[in-house]
């Protein structure tokens, strides 16, 4: 797994502040046999001032819900252990690095398998703009 992120070489001089955390998670470590690549890792940093926390994560896929509930398990561990400003972690103890930034971004394969179809998901998905009018 990598994570790679771009600053425009224009804005460089604007971006400071960069840590970096990589946490691992592989088999064994659930009570599972997931595979040694589960795990995240994560960015912060500031650019024009502004703080930014990004975490590319892969969690074990499956539909059972037993896996389910410690997926969201792992998701929270890695929100947790991923401390990209270790500096401020370690002086307030428990506090989480996205709870720091002013943007937080958590991506990669999240391993919820869904079952359904495509025109299953098509008939029940919802206008993104429509939907944020709506919970304003």
């Amino acid at each position: 797994m990598f994570l790679v992120i771009y600053v425009k070489a224009h804005l460089h001089r604007n971006t400071s502040s960069v840590e970096h955390a990589v946490v691992g998670k592989g088999a064994g470590k659930l009570g599972l046999q997931a595979a040694s690549s589960i795990g995240g890792l994560g960015y912060s940093f500031s650019l024009f001032g502004r703080s930014f926390n990004i975490i590319g994560c892969q969690l074990f896929p499956s539909t059972e819900a037993k896996r389910y509930i410690k997926r969201n398990q792992c998701m929270g561990e890695l929100v947790s252990e991923l401390k990209t400003l270790p500096a401020i972690c370690d002086f307030f103890e428990g506090i989480e690095t996205d709870s720091l930034s002013e943007f937080a971004v958590i991506a990669g394969d999240l391993g919820y398998m869904l079952n359904s179809t495509y025109k299953d998901f098509k008939s029940h998905m919802v206008h993104p703009i429509t939907q944020f009018k709506e919970l304003d």
